[in-house]
């Protein structure tokens, strides 16, 4: 079950937290494992219902389908130029490449 630091939480401490359960589980004899994705820019050209589709045939199941899911969903983006910024804008995809925001 993949296990995520809150929204905000310094990098240092989800590695801290990381680390102790590792120790954990070797004390117990227990098998460990952990996958770090960078998300930030991964589906931005990919249509989200095709490549869920995909995950889901391919057997991604469960807690894992779940987070790519909840990820993809309701994205919202904004532009900042220097300190002036946009309002929050819902992401819609149309087709194949970059994401284009809804006015």
């Amino acid at each position: 079950m993949p296990v995520l630091p809150p929204r905000g939480r310094p990098c240092s401490l989800a590695i801290t937290d990381l680390y102790e359960n590792l120790l954990q589980n070797l004390v117990k004899n227990l098998a460990s494992c952990a996958v770090f994705l960078n998300l930030r820019k991964a589906f931005d050209s990919v249509n989200h219902s095709i490549l869920l589709t995909k995950l889901e045939h391919y057997g991604l199941r469960g807690n894992a389908f779940k987070l790519i899911q909840s990820y993809l969903s309701n994205r919202k983006q904004y532009v900042q130029e220097g300190s002036t910024k946009s309002s929050l804008k819902s992401i819609i995809h149309l087709f194949l490449g970059s994401p284009r925001v809804r006015f």
